[in-house]
């Protein structure tokens, strides 16, 4: 579920960010299973399988990105009962490999032969998913593959006739443990959802998901700007998963797709170049170790359909301002991690990054002002900024008396 933009909600996000990241970061902890923080170990895209080809994972191993989330669909896999046909994927998940792409493969969707549409409601689809489940994982257990458990099952879209946890929960709780029957070491992660209210978790923690996800993935859809997710989302998460699994108290949040439309009325083409730079950079400073941006590019050439235009890429391969600018914060920033927000004007971001020698700050405005100039160290270093951030060489001496370094 993508949502629109409504600007009427802008202003509430500027008090989203005035949040002290350092309380963010101590509860990011040990990411375990999952990349670390040094950028862009963590940042992947969502690829169509409809029309994805080889020069698509070409560009996208390019561009620095090191996971790609794609459906790897039930009945495509099972078209007679017990009998797995996996040719399609064998060749995605070779070519993923040769590339050193790292896969999150959502095992999803309905299968006729258990189910009359698409959903699981019964034991014996319950069965069937997850034997078709412990299948890819015993096909695919020598690549490096994060398996998410279904896609938006929040959605009548893609849990018919109407969104069930109760049954999501029961398919997951059988699906999982089979996919590390044949592989104890996979890594699974649910539930995908696009609601972020607190209710929603509450519920899914309270019936046992943290008993079995070894990350719990979301889509921080919305309609206001990114940095909103901190203190709106993730932190709420983050208080529910200590209350409710008080011995994984940081079992990792996946921002396992996110992204942003363009279309007239919502975004343009340089605000949606801004705002996917800022998803990445704001998924760092609340500790997600793994953030999707959805979609690499446009499944058609020319569409008014809000879902058609989310590409970094449009569908004959141009490129969009966000592709450039999502490669220049790859290419800044590369070998770095986030150390801490710098202090700065409720409506200005100035993010301060180090590989242990260099530093740098990435600084925003949430104004939609070009050129703002504005302090980005005190009152002595000044530069100019706009809504996409840009990447500022500092002095360690500038910096220390601003930070604790351990």
């Amino acid at each position: 579920m993508r949502k629109p933009f409504s600007a009427l909600l802008f202003l509430l996000a500027v008090f989203a960010i005035n949040l002290n990241s350092k309380n963010v970061l101590a509860v990011a902890g040990n990411h375990g299973k999952f990349s670390s923080l040094l950028i862009p170990n963590n940042f992947g895209v969502q690829l169509n399988m409809h029309i994805v080809n080889i020069k698509d994972l070409e560009m996208i191993k390019d561009m620095g990105f090191k996971y790609v989330r794609f459906d790897v669909y039930w009945d495509h896999c099972e078209l007679t009962k017990g009998n797995y046909k996996f040719d399609t994927y064998d060749m995605v998940f070779a070519e993923l490999k040769k590339r050193g792409l790292k896969a999150i493969a959502i095992l999803a969707y309905g299968n006729k032969l258990y189910e009359p549409t698409v959903s699981i409601r019964t034991e014996q689809g319950r069965i069937g998913f997850a034997n078709f489940a412990k299948a890819a994982a015993q096909r695919y257990k020598d690549y490096d593959v994060v398996w998410e458990i279904w896609n938006e099952p929040d959605s009548p879209a893609f849990w018919k006739p109407v969104p069930n946890f109760d049954e999501y929960l029961a398919m997951l709780k059988k699906t999982i443990p089979a996919i590390k029957s044949v592989d104890p070491e996979a890594v699974a992660i649910g539930p995908a959802v696009t609601g972020q209210e607190a209710e929603t978790w509450e519920y899914l923690f309270q019936k046992g998901l943290l008993d079995y996800v070894d990350g719990v993935s979301v889509h921080l859809y919305r309609d206001i700007v990114p940095e909103s997710s901190i203190e709106f989302d993730v932190l709420k998460m983050r208080q529910l998963i200590e209350k409710y699994k008080p011995d994984k108290p940081k079992l990792p949040i996946i921002s396992s797709e996110w992204g942003y439309s363009v279309f007239p009325g919502y975004l343009n083409e340089d605000e949606q170049a801004a705002y996917a730079v800022r998803t990445f950079l704001t998924n760092l400073v609340s500790g997600i170790p793994i953030s999707i941006w959805y979609e690499w590019r446009n499944p058609v050439q020319v569409s008014s359909d809000p879902e058609k235009n989310f590409g970094l890429l449009r569908y004959d391969y141009s490129y969009k301002p966000a592709y450039h600018a999502l490669k220049d914060l790859m290419d800044s920033l590369n070998g770095m991690y986030f150390v801490k927000r710098l202090p700065s004007n409720p409506s200005d971001v100035l993010l301060l990054f180090t590989n242990g020698t260099d530093y740098k700050v990435a600084a925003w405005t949430l104004d939609k002002i070009e050129g703002k100039e504005i302090p980005i160290i005190n009152d002595v270093i000044y530069d100019k900024v706009s809504p996409v951030p840009k990447y500022i060489n500092v002095e360690r001496g500038d910096v220390l008396p601003l930070i604790k370094l351990l």
